[in-house]
């Protein structure tokens, strides 16, 4: 980030610069000052701007660090930005730059005489680089209208706090008296700076709760002390009850060393921003402004350092130093943060001095004298920002706070008598309290705004409708001002916990911990795996946590130094001392893989009879592992999402593994027999005839992949050594996926290395046009649809859903919610390859990789078939040798044949297969397909050969077979003319291993560390920007060794060894097509710039004016049916919304699909488009079982005449909203438009409705009895919802007439 520069009239607080005591080893130079170097009274002969000016500094000797260069300059002024000059091979050239905001015209003097301690004297020569001028920014209303970069104003005032009404703000904190404010409104970083200083003082006598939490942390320090000196005498203080009050001497120990002054920085980014209110002020020339966060994200917070040595990096070979690495991440503002560390982490803030995380609301005074700029010019260059001002004359400031409500709801005071506690007290049930905090974490009601009358009346409710009522504040996600109001609702009957939901699901509550506060979220169903299905009925009582950043919801960034380690503190803090929810504690249990890498963990809230040590226990015997890593994984295998097999007990034999050479053909894979595959197949309710031939799954501490085989038998399992990776009690079978058939698709990682082995840039480019074409074409021309749909088919198979809905004639006939989804799918397509360069292999495949248990298909061996590093130059420059066929290594691969359920094609001949991210020209690996009659029995899976000298699965970017997918071409287009360069080994560096065993301290720790060091992601996209901008792309020794790092990186969650980039490897600048900030970046001309720049964002807006399906709606249906259908699809809507919540997804049409264009949150996204699915699977089945219940079973005509009302009570509710006043700006927002999707649940029934096909034969003249939740008793018509007719015009029969809004039928009241 780059700072904003101060003007040389800096404010009269900015902080000084303390000179930090440093302890210099014998050969850091220690620097001394002579004569020459001091320059007193210097005076300006010729304007200068000291924001744009920059010296260069020649004879800078290269042990010299950044830390000895600011000891030099730092007394003649502010010091911004400072750098090292280096040439290309990464080596100090003597020169380097600073940016300075000087007090001083020291420049002037050219040069400086330093000596060292070497008694070298060093000459410095300086010279002053012409002065740029100041940036501008052009108006985006107005090219023509120009603007300063940025406005820079002393405000009298700075105050945090809510607003407790549209037009009354609640002050919670202001800045002290004569504590001047710097706020900058920048318009480049679009963003306001502001900075202020807070002087701390100790806090008073009748302060006991704070006294006494420092007391107890100072008790807790020298207990931790006396540990770690291995005393073997107690103390007074390390031997008393830490449970019990402090000593009087304790409480009243001083807080010596923590009176302090600080300096604090935070940023409004714009996008962020409400309207400015002004405040009427009775000085003319003082203004008053209110700046809001309506979506309450806090801003990031930082606080300065007073010892600027601190911010220097230990590393001898850092470059480059800026005035932001001075100021620290902040995760509270507090007069002893250290002693709030030992607490558990909460929603309320009782020590805080600015509660940073929810006072989101900001009062700034100024007076309008002695500014650098009038007021109204920031306001108006804001408004072209669309950031409007309005004066609010009736705009008041409260500044006596009302007490919260935590002073109703809490536990009781041990000091006060039952008596007195009942007369303010009011205690509500822990789901209810969960669902309160809920609501108040996200700033949809305020502490400040709940009284007594409030918890009263929300108490008096049956508990089902408080919760109900507090489960829709949340959905609503807008501020309540008048909380009262909720008790007015009508319509609100059941919440979340009275749903009926799948068998393989669980609701389950989650929180965000972000580096400021907590967001608690309304229970969600969620995929459940083992210790949630096993420990059912403590179900309640597991909380999922994730650690994100402010805002953008994404994991916390990695940052070199200090700067951000409160952040990480603050994870550390909450995993080890927990979360409190009203009268629950909840302690740390442990993570699963995938949540791991997400930054997320369970949480258990412990009680008498169960905790979560006896949880960890209860998982299987981790006894002998003795890598943290591994041991953290171990357990994580208990917490994947899982099925879990009733429908057969399998019985387990056992095989060893393949190896040889150090390397396992068959590491991670087992056998099954066709009888479990067919039991599996229909326990998961799978489609089509032919079970898949292989499952991902967990079998007690087993896991890996189980692949059919003919010589395994009745309901055996074979499981090899290395997939028992721990001992459990635990036997039944769960699956995680079936192996299926998905598309192949290119990305960016491939195409370099692709590239580099010589396949043209041609190939892509064309492969890219058919593509836009194809897909452009498949808007309006079905038969291209079709074409393109069942080519292009991703891992939730929703293309092959929507070629379906197209084969029924739903496209022929424009029916908006098919157009919708097909618009939705173009767009989605066109992300992926503007983002990521997602290109379609037509001939290809993804696929889930198994082993030849047949032993006939041959390996790979050590012939010249590799291309070795003595040989590369030859081979790549002169030679290029082409290999036969015979030499190449085979695999054996049958795939579905798209639109031809059942039948399915060998593929034969040369094919490349490679496993993401593949960042190492020896990933790809070009390979020979042949038809095995043996291997008939595998279809849709690639198989590996067990023999050669070295595994093809880990020669591709080190996979193995225990549930990697591996991408297979066998265009010939893609075969590269450098076949086989050689691999890379993939070995992992040797595990960290205790003396001891693992403890629970351990696995925090680690944690925090994996978070702390998580460059996966920034070693990949290092490695895509130096592959664009080097000459010899992946091939170059740059990129080879960032592919060793990314590999480590990989393997850091189970080795502990954490992969660090040295700074010679980052690049200073970015290729375009990355979206980097636009000064590190150049216009690339090599095959990924090219592909960017012929893709076209498409914009996704749903379709809601066309007509519904006259096919369907000509069906006559009785009212009662419908009304029955209205009543499910309420609980639909509620549903589907709170999933879109859940990740702030801003359509029900990309939840239905699982084409999400933007979500909110750490997954990465593949993961994500995984969970997404199973979460869209488990919402379709649960809404179709309550409709089955309803219907009393499957009866074909009593379904049909339900799906039937299920669409056209969809319809109507289309036709209220279109014929609103406002129709045409709500069809803009799809939150304000009716639900679709509903009946497409039954996507399948509706096809065979609108073709009249049997059983229906264009008729469904059924009136079925509909039944109650549970199916016992049958529904009263009187008790169902009304359908609303009234709000439709022109209606006199109490039915809609369809041709009043543009569709082709109506219906009479005697059809009804």
């Amino acid at each position: 980030m780059k700072t904003t520069q101060w003007p040389v009239d800096s404010l009269p607080f900015a902080a000084p610069q303390v000179q930090a005591q440093r302890v210099f080893s014998h050969d850091t130079p220690t620097f001394v000052a002579t004569p020459s170097n001091r320059l007193e009274g210097a005076r300006q002969k010729v304007p200068f701007n000291p924001d744009q000016l920059t010296i260069r500094v020649r004879g800078i000797p290269n042990y010299w660090s950044l830390l000895n260069m600011y000891d030099i300059f730092e007394e003649y002024g502010t010091i911004i930005f400072m750098e090292f000059f280096e040439d290309l091979a990464g080596n100090r050239d003597g020169g380097g730059r600073i940016n300075p905001s000087p007090a001083q015209r020291f420049w002037e003097k050219m040069s400086f005489e330093v000596l060292d301690v070497r008694g070298h004297s060093i000459k410095l020569n300086l010279h002053v680089e012409e002065n740029r001028s100041p940036r501008t920014v052009a108006s985006p209303v107005d090219v023509n209208r120009i603007y300063p970069e940025s406005f820079t104003y002393e405000a009298d005032m700075l105050e945090f706090g809510i607003m407790y009404s549209e037009n009354q703000m609640l002050s919670m904190y202001r800045t002290q008296k004569g504590a001047k404010v710097r706020f900058t409104v920048n318009l480049f970083r679009r963003h306001i700076d502001v900075t202020f200083k807070h002087d701390f003082k100790a806090p008073p006598p009748e302060n006991t709760a704070y006294r006494n939490l420092f007391a107890k942390w100072k008790r807790m320090i020298r207990e931790q002390k006396a540990e770690e000196q291995k005393d073997t005498q107690q103390t007074d203080q390390g031997s008393e009850d830490e449970g019990s009050e402090p000593s009087q001497l304790e409480a009243d120990d001083t807080f010596e060393g923590w009176e302090r002054d600080e300096t604090y920085r935070f940023q409004l980014q714009f996008e962020h921003l409400g309207p400015i209110l002004e405040q009427p002020t009775e000085d003319e020339n003082s203004r008053a402004f209110v700046f809001s966060l309506p979506d309450g994200f806090p801003p990031e917070f930082f606080r300065k350092l007073h010892a600027v040595a601190k911010s220097f990096s230990d590393d001898p070979k850092e470059r480059i130093w800026n005035e932001w690495d001075a100021w620290f991440r902040q995760t509270s503002v507090t007069y002893h943060p250290q002693c709030t560390q030992i607490l558990p982490t909460t929603l309320r803030q009782p020590y805080a001095t600015i509660d940073i995380g929810r006072w989101t609301t900001y009062r700034v005074s100024f007076n309008q004298g002695n500014q650098r700029y009038p007021l109204d010019n920031m306001l108006n260059a804001l408004k072209d920002w669309n950031i409007e001002t309005h004066l609010v004359e009736e705009l008041t400031v409260i500044e006596d706070a009302p007490s919260p409500v935590w002073e109703i709801i809490d536990a009781p005071d041990a000091a006060k008598t039952l008596i007195e506690e009942l007369d303010h007290k009011q205690y509500l049930s822990f789901p209810l309290r969960y669902q309160l905090e809920a609501v108040i974490s996200y700033g949809y009601l305020s502490e400040y705004n709940l009284d007594m009358e409030f918890i009263r009346r929300l108490r008096s409710q049956p508990e089902s409708r408080a919760l109900a009522l507090l489960e829709r504040v949340f959905d609503r996600k807008e501020r309540i001002y008048q909380p009262l109001q909720i008790f007015d609702w009508t319509g609100i009957k059941t919440n979340v916990a009275e749903q009926k939901i799948e068998n393989y699901c669980v609701l389950l509550r989650r929180v965000i911990i972000t580096p400021t506060t907590v967001r608690f979220a309304t229970p969600s169903v969620e995929y459940s795996n083992r210790v949630l299905r096993s420990w059912r009925e403590h179900a309640d009582k597991f909380l999922r946590v994730q650690f994100a950043d402010e805002i953008t919801g994404h994991k916390l960034r990695y940052h070199k130094g200090a700067s951000k380690d409160d952040t990480f503190t603050r994870v550390h803090n909450t995993l080890t001392n927990g979360i409190n929810i009203g009268d629950r504690h909840y302690e740390f249990l442990a993570f699963g893989s995938s949540q791991f890498r997400e930054h997320g963990a369970y949480m258990f809230a412990s009680d008498k009879y169960i905790n979560a040590s006896d949880i960890r226990s209860w998982m299987g015997n981790f006894t002998e592992i003795k890598t943290i890593g591994k041991y953290c994984a171990r357990l994580g295998q208990c917490f994947s999402a899982t099925r879990a097999i009733t429908g057969v007990k399998v019985n387990i034999t056992y095989a060893k593994d393949i190896k040889r050479n150090g390397k396992n053909f068959t590491d991670g894979v087992g056998k099954m027999s066709q009888f479990v595959a067919q039991m599996i197949a229909h326990d998961l309710k799978l489609p089509g005839r032919d079970p898949p031939s292989a499952f991902q799954f967990r079998l007690g501490g087993c896991k890996g992949v189980l692949a059919v085989s003919p010589h395994v038998q009745n309901s055996d399992v074979v499981i090899r050594p290395s997939q028992e990776k721990f001992t459990a009690e635990h036997k039944g079978l769960e699956v995680i996926r079936p192996a299926t058939f998905a598309s192949a698709c290119l990305n960016r990682q491939l195409i370099l290395v692709l590239t580099a082995l010589e396949v043209p840039d041609s190939v892509f480019e064309q492969m890219l046009h058919k593509q836009l074409d194809d897909m452009k074409a498949a808007m309006i021309d079905p038969q291209k649809a079709l074409e393109r749909l069942t080519k292009n088919i991703d891992e939730n198979h929703m293309s092959l859903a929507i070629a379906s809905m197209i084969n029924d004639g739903f496209m022929q006939v424009q029916e908006p919610f098919l157009m919708t989804i097909l618009q939705l799918w173009r767009a989605y397509q066109h992300k992926g390859l503007k983002e990521k360069t997602k290109i379609t292999v037509e001939k290809g495949a993804f696929l889930l990789g198994v082993v030849d248990e047949t032993g006939i298909l041959k390996g790979h061996f050590n012939t010249n078939e590799e291309q070795t590093d003595d040989n590369r130059k030859k081979q790549t420059d002169d030679v290029k040798e082409e290999q036969a066929d015979d030499n190449l290594p085979q695999i054996f691969c049958q795939v579905s044949v798209c639109g031809i359920p059942g039948k399915y094609e060998v593929i034969e001949g040369t094919c490349i297969i490679a496993r993401n991210p593949s960042l190492h020209p020896g990933d790809v690996r070009v390979v020979k397909a042949v038809d095995i009659p043996e291997l008939h029995h595998l279809r849709d899976v690639l198989v590996l050969p067990q023999t050669g000298d070295r595994d093809l699965a880990g020669m591709c970017s080190g996979g193995d077979l225990d549930g990697d997918d591996y991408f297979i071409s066998w265009d010939e287009n893609l075969k590269p003319p450098i076949k086989n360069y050689e691999p890379m080994d993939y070995s992992p560096p040797p595990e960290a291993l205790l003396d001891r065993p693992v403890e629970t301290k351990d696995m925090i720790s680690f944690f925090v560390t994996y978070m702390k060091n998580d460059r996966l992601g920034h070693i990949a996209n290092t490695h895509v920007a130096w592959a664009d901008k080097l000459e010899l792309g992946v091939l170059d020794n740059r990129c080879i060794e960032l592919a060793q790092l990314h590999s480590f990186a990989v393997d850091y969650p189970k080795t502990g060894y954490p992969a660090i980039m040295p700074r010679r490897l980052k690049p200073r600048e970015y290729p375009h097509f990355m979206g980097k900030e636009r000064e590190k970046t150049y216009k690339s001309k090599k095959i990924l710039g090219r592909l960017y720049d012929q893709v076209e964002r498409v914009d996704f807006q749903p379709i809601y004016s066309t007509k519904f399906d006259q096919r369907i709606l000509g069906y006559t249906i009785s009212e009662r049916l419908l009304r029955s259908a209205k009543a499910v699809k309420a609980e639909y809507d509620i549903a589907i919304k709170r999933i879109m919540g859940q990740y702030d997804i801003k359509t029900e049409f990309e939840i239905f699909t699982t084409f999400v264009l933007k979500y909110k949150g750490c997954n990465n996204e593949y993961n994500f488009h995984e969970e997404l699915g199973r979460l869209q699977k488990s919402l379709c089945e649960r809404f179709q079982k309550i409709v089955y219940e309803r219907v009393g079973g499957r009866n074909k005509p009593a379904l049909a005449s339900y799906v039937v009302a299920m669409y056209k009570v969809t319809h109507q509710e289309m036709v209220i909203a279109l014929r609103h006043p406002n129709a045409h700006k709500h069809q803009k927002d799809p939150s304000k438009m009716p639900i679709m999707s509903f009946p497409w649940i039954f996507r399948e029934i509706l096809g065979v409705l609108a073709k009249g096909g049997a059983p229906y034969n264009g008729k469904v003249d059924y009136d079925p009895p509909t039944y109650g939740p549970g199916g016992k008793e049958k529904e009263r018509i009187e008790e169902l919802p009304q359908l609303d007719y009234d709000e439709l015009p022109g209606l006199t029969t109490g039915v809609i007439d369809e041709t009043s809004s543009g569709h082709d039928t109506s219906q009479s009241e005697s059809e009804l």
